[in-house]
């Protein structure tokens, strides 16, 4: 199976680059606590015509110059957080904020979670395609 072989380069590769990038971050990066200003509401509708609403959090920190900076985190949950504060590393790169919540699910486990899943996948789609290759001689 092609495509189980395919998909599991796919995982391994966004494992490896968040792992990467994660290692990035914390070398090079900036760990300070960020105060949560508000919430942005974002409804997503499917194709059934379901919604569902996302909280993007806005939060506020003071940038390596001392100036406060608001950014718009990336990753929005279903549940709107009751916390005040969360734990951010930053990179200034190309004039803007990188921001990575200081998180240990978020920085270890996931990509560790996508790459052992990438490997199964690619071994397990070479295993289903062994058998045929043999055969055909």
């Amino acid at each position: 199976m092609t495509i189980l072989c395919l998909l599991g380069i796919a995982l391994l590769y966004l494992g490896f680059h968040l792992r990467s990038k994660t290692k990035k971050m914390e070398t090079y990066g900036r760990r300070v606590t960020a105060k949560i200003v508000k919430h942005v509401e974002k409804v997503s509708r499917d194709t059934e015509g379901m919604s569902t609403t996302y909280y993007y959090p806005i939060i506020e920190f003071k940038g390596s110059e001392g100036r406060l900076i608001q950014q718009e985190l990336k990753l929005g949950t279903t549940i709107k957080s009751r916390k005040k504060t969360m734990n951010i590393i930053y990179l200034l790169e190309d004039e803007e904020y990188e921001i990575l919540i200081d998180n240990a699910f978020l920085k270890h486990w996931l990509p560790n979670i996508l790459m052992c899943l990438g490997l199964t996948l690619i071994i397990v789609g070479l295993v289903m395609t062994l058998p045929d290759f043999f055969n055909r001689t």
